[in-house]
């Protein structure tokens, strides 16, 4: 049998973690009533905070009773939410309320604040892109035509019966116009 002060200590740790549950409740509360009733992140904040509420009393449980299993164990998590409701839930809404305010008024300047910083940056890429098309336009146009003769001379080069120069002018074909481009022979599709 355990030592009556290592009793008092896990049945006074589990309160505090009944307590805790209640805290999360009440800030699963909060951020329900900030997103409004069927939003989609309901089911997130279901899992966040049964996994939050499965933390707490699997660390209060191990580190209160190291995992002994006690008939006032329940008696101590229901007396510590009962406290934390009847006194503190009040306040404690309040608090988390101004607190979810806070941080949401906070990301909502940060997103202000990064699309302010990035639109100049994004103007300058579109200049950019605007520029290289525009200056790279006749560069296509020119060399379009150049490689089609190129290809033209490859092929002839590349016919078998022209000995080694003819072989190393089929793998350069090869390497530079893979099969299936439309650079002589076909490949199996």
């Amino acid at each position: 049998m355990q030592d009556l002060g290592l009793q008092v200590y896990a049945f006074f740790s589990l309160v505090l973690a009944g307590s805790a549950a209640g805290v999360l409740f009440d800030l699963l509360r909060v951020l329900r009533r900030r997103l409004g009733p069927r939003s989609a992140w309901e089911e997130v904040l279901d899992l966040l905070f049964w996994g939050g509420l499965t933390l707490v009393l699997g660390t209060a449980l191990l580190s209160g009773s190291h995992g002994n299993l006690r008939s006032y164990i329940p008696v101590a998590l229901a007396l510590g939410a009962w406290l934390y409701f009847a006194l503190a839930s009040p306040t404690a809404s309040r608090l988390l309320n101004r607190a979810v305010t806070i941080i949401d008024r906070a990301a909502g300047w940060a997103v202000i604040a990064g699309r302010t910083a990035f639109r100049p940056l994004a103007a300058a890429l579109r200049l950019i892109g605007t520029a290289a098309a525009f200056l790279l336009r006749p560069a296509v146009a020119l060399g379009v035509p150049v490689l089609r003769r190129l290809r033209g001379a490859a092929q002839r080069l590349a016919r078998p019966g022209r000995g080694t120069p003819g072989r190393l002018a089929g793998r350069l074909r090869a390497w530079l116009f893979p099969p299936g481009d439309g650079g002589g022979e076909e490949g199996p599709e």
